[in-house]
């Protein structure tokens, strides 16, 4: 191996994954050098292409095949069969290449919600590729799912270190090293990953939603009923004012998960779904409370009452988790559904054990708990699935 081949092939499709692909360059040329990363091959006039992309993946030590949804399935112009059927596709014989090799990490990289191809979909000679291992890498949880990555690669790449004596970029070193002097140690320093950036993915959606909902509460003060208003007058307020205090935070926390994942041209399809679920989940809460306590003929006893509260705070959160589920990457509707009412739940018991802070402040507590509990359980079974990834996978 040369002194000065890189270490990391990027394989990806132009049409499909290059802003991905861009993006995974950045992070892992940040902490590993720009020398020891490889993302496009270059061809002058005359070279053999098949020659050139062998010797270039030949002299790598780990080829990540960035994959999206259609990547088994992009057809070139005028030609029924999918390209990487095409015995001369450029990512095929990137592939093909690298597979080939003992020497020669292969790690499939999901992008856009994208799942592993079956080997019926992939020609015999990618069909190995179904069997190992793969990494989501995740809009919502980049930093994350990138620093999962890197930790992979930098054993990869300090051990080709190891093998090149005088290297201009020995990653060896970077690879092994850990604390302060690390950190000062210039731009192959890793950056701050793992459950670090999760913590922070945590508290920024928690702020934001408990700031959407003091806000949205101040702004739906000026609906209510008078005095003299009918019990179903009341309870008709009642559901109003709770839609829309929590349709503004749906509406928030659509814009902000579709931000997170990098679907900025989705963002105002995301604003309305979530603008509708929250005033589903706020309304149903309101019509729970209204007609449990506003319309017996009796009035209802304060123990009672709280114990309402705490189920029709059950309501709001199971629609508004089910809606952060339904936005999450993979897909789990049914845990941000359950979280969200444990959530409520919790959040409902505290305010009524620790006493009756003011609107405005009781919604931004009751938005810190839902949403804590929705996002931290799409977390938790995030990094449980990239524990399980990264078993060896049985042929």
């Amino acid at each position: 191996m040369s002194a000065a081949a890189p270490k990391v092939f990027l394989s990806y499709r132009r049409e499909e994954t290059a802003g991905h692909a861009g993006r995974l360059y950045d992070a892992i040329a940040t902490r590993f050098g720009d020398a020891n990363v490889f993302m496009d091959v270059e061809l002058a006039p005359g070279i053999d292409f098949v020659d050139r992309i062998t010797e270039a993946v030949g002299e790598c030590r780990a080829l990540l095949v960035v994959i999206g949804p259609r990547w088994a399935s992009v057809t070139a112009a005028g030609r029924p069969q999918p390209r990487i059927a095409e015995p001369g596709d450029y990512v095929r014989l990137e592939v093909e290449t690298a597979l080939a090799r003992s020497d020669v990490r292969v790690i499939p990289v999901l992008v856009a919600g994208a799942r592993m191809p079956p080997p019926a979909q992939l020609p015999p000679s990618l069909q190995g590729l179904a069997r190992r291992n793969a990494i989501e890498l995740s809009d919502l949880r980049w930093r994350y799912d990138v620093g999962r990555l890197s930790d992979t690669l930098g054993e990869l790449v300090a051990g080709a270190s190891a093998d090149d004596e005088g290297e201009p970029h020995a990653i060896a070193a970077t690879a092994a090293r850990s604390g302060p002097a690390a950190a000062r140690s210039g731009p192959a320093a890793a950056p701050q990953t793992g459950s670090a950036s999760l913590v922070l993915l945590l508290l920024e959606a928690i702020a934001l939603a408990a700031a959407a909902g003091m806000l949205a509460r101040l702004l739906a003060e000026p609906i209510h009923a008078d005095a003299l208003a009918s019990d179903a007058e009341h309870i008709a307020t009642l559901v109003l004012r709770r839609a829309v205090t929590w349709a503004i935070v749906g509406a928030v926390l659509g814009v902000w998960l579709s931000v997170r994942r990098g679907e900025r041209s989705q963002t105002v399809g995301r604003l309305l779904g979530g603008f509708v679920l929250g005033a589903a989940a706020g309304a149903l809460g309101g019509a729970i409370f209204g007609a449990a306590v506003i319309l017996p003929a009796e009035p209802v006893a304060r123990e009672v009452a709280d114990r309402i509260s705490i189920g029709a705070m059950a309501a709001t959160g199971a629609v508004l988790g089910a809606a952060i589920g339904a936005l999450w990457t993979p897909r789990r509707v049914a845990v941000g559904l359950l979280a969200g009412a444990a959530g409520g739940v919790v959040v409902q018991l505290l305010r009524n054990q620790l006493g009756q802070p003011s609107d405005v402040v009781a919604v931004g507590f009751q938005c810190v708990g839902i949403v804590g509990f929705a996002v931290s359980a799409q977390l938790f079974l995030d990094v449980r699935a990239a524990a399980v990834s990264r078993q060896p996978v049985r042929a």
